[in-house]
């Protein structure tokens, strides 16, 4: 079986808030940015028993990305989608529901194309 990345795409997400930036609180760091990756993988040469040859499969995933800058070292790091403010995480879903749907229509328009040939 092959699989094959025939499809990606990046959404930045602005005006993101950690928790402790919410409550006002004396914190040290700050959002840099997050965004949203997005891609559709291609599996072909399927086989249903080793024997029996299965259509190519249309398949899409969308990972966030977060990432926080210390202020006072100026270090950039990573961050797991917990630590933004419950207003922010609602956002970043909106945002990643909407990319799947997107993706998702671009995979049944990746089928149909490959029907019609």
């Amino acid at each position: 079986m092959e699989k094959r990345i025939i499809y990606n795409t990046e959404v930045s997400v602005s005006n993101m808030m950690l928790e402790a930036e919410r409550e006002i609180k004396i914190c040290g760091e700050e959002v840099k940015m997050v965004y949203l990756t997005g891609y559709i993988l291609r599996s072909s040469q399927r086989k249903l028993l080793g024997i029996i040859p299965l259509p190519n499969k249309y398949t899409y995933k969308v990972f966030p990305h977060i990432y926080v800058r210390n202020k006072y070292t100026d270090t950039v790091s990573t961050a797991k989608p917990n630590v933004l403010s419950f207003e922010s995480k609602k956002r970043l879903m909106e945002e990643t529901r909407n990319l799947e749907s997107w993706l998702r229509n671009k995979c049944k328009q990746y089928k149909q194309s490959k029907k019609e040939e």
